[in-house]
């Protein structure tokens, strides 16, 4: 319980947190590779490799059932898929520490989740450097980590929309 309790306050908004983003450009990133591939089994029982998306950009969201501010979180991911309804864009739901496929199924159900969710391995949130929850990843077409978003900050919506944006060429 006491880790929970932590990591809730690890993942709590911070009152000095940056301005929100409003104008991205390509150049503003720096891509670094991503530790190993993040696999699993997703809600319909088949094998998933983040490779298989190359392509497309990728919000990686490691999350918990358990975890308040996941949960608060699952609108804004939606209406963040909704956002980019093409397929060069995706929500990756990657659920860790948080069950059999069964319950994770169950959860996405009753929250309404748009988006794929995957179950995935424990230990690749810790290769990933994962340490509060939701933690997010921007991966670029090539596969690359281009930004890392910790929690749920304010504004996050709006950064990852105008990241998105940029990554995919676009204007609002």
């Amino acid at each position: 319980m006491a880790l929970v309790a932590v990591v809730y306050g690890m993942t709590r908004p911070s009152p000095t947190a940056p301005p929100n983003m409003t104008t991205v450009t390509r150049a503003a990133f720096v891509p670094e590779p991503l530790p190993a591939d993040y696999t699993g089994v997703d809600l319909e029982g088949r094998a998933f490799a983040g490779s298989q998306l190359l392509g497309k950009v990728v919000l990686l969201d490691f999350w918990a059932v358990w975890c308040a501010p996941c949960i608060d979180a699952v609108p804004k991911l939606n209406r963040l898929r909704a956002e980019f309804p093409d397929e060069a864009f995706e929500v990756i739901g990657y659920a860790v520490f948080s069950g059999p496929g069964e319950d994770v199924e169950a959860f996405a159900t009753d929250h309404g989740i748009n988006y794929r969710v995957v179950v995935g391995d424990n230990d690749l949130a810790l290769d990933y450097g994962v340490i509060g929850y939701p933690t997010y990843f921007l991966i670029d077409q090539q596969g690359q980590r281009v930004r890392k978003y910790v929690g749920a900050l304010p504004g996050l919506e709006d950064r990852v929309i105008a990241d998105v944006r940029a990554l995919l060429g676009s204007s609002p």
